[in-house]
């Protein structure tokens, strides 16, 4: 379940909940002030029975809200406008039909504004007119007639419940252009800050992201003291593969590797194209064996990988750890170094900075456990 849509449940079962105590409220008030028909209590029953029975399908999670919103749309307005057609037209007593209208008016605008937090904009704005529409045909017969006017049914008041309902429904429409504009400019931000991060060939973390996350491991590493490790590798004789076959053989290389070497690694490891053909992989909690031991895994992954062209790919790592007292650059450097030894080695091997691997060590890679 989204944020979005938990959100929207609790709304929900807030505007029920409430619901369901103002009606028995009024609906109380109503009796003690014998000012209730057959009519009043059915309706009254009908919206507490509503919102109690949607709170609980609500409640359950067994029920899509779309459901949910759509039942109360339809309830809640069917039942604000058989009471308006109520008060206008039965022959009830001057004294109850103004209180009617003048309840249906009052919460008229609450349901005007819950279409506009349960449903997008156009569809908001369309159930808001549909109800504005039939209430103002519903209502118009009686404006029309003078007969029927009383201090609550007159051109005044009745027209300026139009414009206000008019105003409410325009205002609210405004307010949810604006959130769907903001809402829009967050999620572009948020996407370019994403993307600011991210190199757009492999989706791998690039430079500038993965620098941000290595700041925050490594301060959390030198603070519990435990051990990171840092691998960077680079793709052998690339310059030759994209020459020779070309540079969307050279992407496919670069992509195939990015995605082959994330499946390998765990959830807390951070994988970047470091620049070029070059790749970095951060592992905290791995000490410089355990770093040692997936480099080799990784490098023989990539020996076993096979392009749509004929090439056999390879790759060349350098690890480092993190020492006490150690920085950011120190780690990078001596990752470089061993890089750069591994190359000057006759690539394809991996090397620790600081040590000679162990024999067997190089003869058998093992599961990186963490």
């Amino acid at each position: 379940m989204s944020w979005l849509e938990s959100f929207k449940r609790r709304l929900f079962l807030v505007i029920m909940a409430s619901g369901t105590l103002s009606s028995s409220f009024a609906w109380a008030a109503n009796e003690y002030s014998e000012n209730t028909t057959l009519f009043t209590r059915v309706v009254f029953a009908t919206v507490i029975l509503t919102t109690a029975v949607l709170s609980l399908l609500l409640w359950s999670g067994k029920v899509p809200i779309r459901i949910v919103q759509e039942l109360l749309y339809v309830v809640i307005g069917g039942v604000l406008l058989s009471v308006m057609f109520y008060a206008l037209y039965a022959d009830i007593g001057d004294e109850l039909r103004d209180v009617s209208l003048f309840s249906m008016y009052l919460f008229l605008p609450f349901l005007y504004i819950f279409v506009f937090l349960a449903y997008e904009e156009r569809g908001a704005l369309v159930r808001s007119l549909v109800v504005f529409g039939l209430s103002v045909g519903i209502s118009l017969p009686a404006l029309l007639d003078p007969e029927q006017h009383t201090q609550v049914v007159a051109p005044n008041t009745l027209g300026l419940s139009y414009l206000a309902a008019v105003l409410i429904i325009a205002q609210l429409f405004l307010l949810s252009r604006l959130k769907e504009s903001l809402t829009n400019t967050e999620l572009a931000a948020a996407q370019m800050e994403r993307l600011a991060k991210v190199d757009p060939l492999t989706s791998a973390l690039n430079r500038r992201g993965f620098g941000e996350i290595m700041d925050g491991l490594i301060a959390e590493a030198l603070k519990k003291n435990e051990p990171l490790a840092l691998i960077v590798f680079d793709l052998d004789d690339f310059k030759s593969l994209n020459d020779r076959l070309g540079h969307d053989a050279g992407d496919e290389a670069l992509v195939r590797v990015a995605r082959t070497v994330e499946a390998e690694l765990r959830s807390d490891d951070a994988l970047a194209r470091w620049g070029g053909e070059e790749f970095a992989v951060l592992c905290p909690g791995a000490s410089s064996d355990e770093g040692y031991m997936l480099a080799e895994r990784l490098r023989h992954t990539v020996r076993e990988l096979r392009l749509s062209v004929d090439w056999s790919l390879s790759a060349s790592f350098g690890v480092s750890t993190l020492s006490l007292g150690g920085t950011k650059d120190d780690l990078i450097k001596q990752a470089d170094t061993a890089l750069y030894v591994a190359k000057g080695a006759g690539k394809d091997r991996t090397v620790l900075y600081g040590s000679d691997p162990p024999d067997e060590l190089s003869r058998s890679p093992a599961p990186f456990s963490g």
